[in-house]
């Protein structure tokens, strides 16, 4: 089976016998296939979707230039919310009910001397921001991203964020938040 996008995909993630794709930018769309590829239906999303997480019938779409994660109610086929964050939304990650949202910029003003990262902390049972760490500095080219594929082990409780230098790819910076986030070693 084959299915062919007219759009930009910008993700895809099988899960539950389902393939969710993130495509478009301007006019982002959240399409779900079945497990044959043949489309289920197609739900309007935001700006430029990077990511998605699915817990139950929820999914969350981080929507880069709408600076937001979508709440989609898949059942009904439609965004339901959306929770604003500072600036680029591209990564995500579940840790318990902690959904971590990497941003790429920080709502300040961004210049040659202040372009830093941050990730946000969304608890998916309030639909609310409860942290926000920021990380590096421009002056390192670091930026905040989760990767896609990280997996958890059962039970987890922590998450360790490890900054990349675009130069300098895998580059281990310090990050420090309290309990949530650890030190990379």
């Amino acid at each position: 089976a084959e299915y062919k996008s007219s759009m930009m995909v910008t993700r895809a993630v099988y899960q539950d016998s389902k393939v969710y794709l993130l495509e478009g930018e301007l006019d982002g769309k959240l399409t779900i296939l079945t497990a044959d590829l043949q489309k289920e239906k197609q739900i309007d999303v935001g700006h430029t979707p990077n990511d998605i997480v699915i817990i139950g019938g929820t999914a969350y779409v981080s929507n880069r230039f709408d600076n937001a994660v979508g709440v989609v109610d898949l059942a009904a086929g439609k965004q339901t919310s959306e929770i604003k964050v500072e600036r680029e939304p591209r990564s995500m990650v579940l840790v318990g009910k902690d959904l971590y949202v990497g941003c790429f910029l920080t709502g300040d003003k961004s210049n040659a001397d202040n372009v830093s990262s941050k990730v946000e902390v969304i608890d998916t049972a309030t639909g609310s921001l409860t942290e926000d760490i920021t990380i590096g500095d421009a002056k390192d080219d670091q930026y905040a991203e989760i990767p896609s594929n990280v997996k958890l082990a059962e039970g987890a409780e922590s998450l360790t964020l490890k900054v990349e230098s675009i130069e300098t790819p895998n580059k281990d910076v310090p990050v420090e938040n309290g309990e949530s986030a650890k030190s990379v070693d």
